[in-house]
């Protein structure tokens, strides 16, 4: 009998325990950032340049996929891949294939993307 009150105990606790490190929601999206938004990259590195940039978007709820064209100075001036994230707030998270974190304010979103190297990004959105 005592053993099973002390599992009843120790279930009850372990419950308890569980209900109150649950992290809290996220917060929704206060934003939409679907279409076409345009700007500039700059590497924290200068000596890595930087360029012109080119999103467009889709976002379902709070799930965001699209793809980004990325100019550069180089030998392969343009190059393509797409990207998926998650939106909260006024935040954008870049999940894959490279990870960042945008900021919107109004129709403009800015913030860093961590890809072969990290760099500071500027959008607009387009008409």
């Amino acid at each position: 009998m005592r053993t099973r009150s002390l599992l009843l105990i120790a279930g009850v606790m372990m419950l308890g325990f569980a209900c109150a490190t649950a992290p809290p929601p996220p917060p929704p999206p206060s934003v939409d950032v679907s279409g076409t938004w345009e700007g500039t990259w700059e590497a924290f590195e200068r000596s890595a340049g930087g360029g012109g940039i080119r999103g467009v978007f889709r976002q379902d709820g709070a799930t965001l996929y699209g793809n980004f064209e990325i100019q550069t100075q180089g030998p392969n001036p343009i190059s393509r891949t797409y990207v998926s994230g998650v939106v909260r707030a006024n935040q954008v998270q870049l999940l894959a294939p490279n990870e960042g974190l945008l900021v919107v304010d109004g129709n403009e979103m800015s913030g860093t993307i961590q890809g072969i190297m990290a760099a500071r990004v500027t959008l607009r959105r387009q008409p």
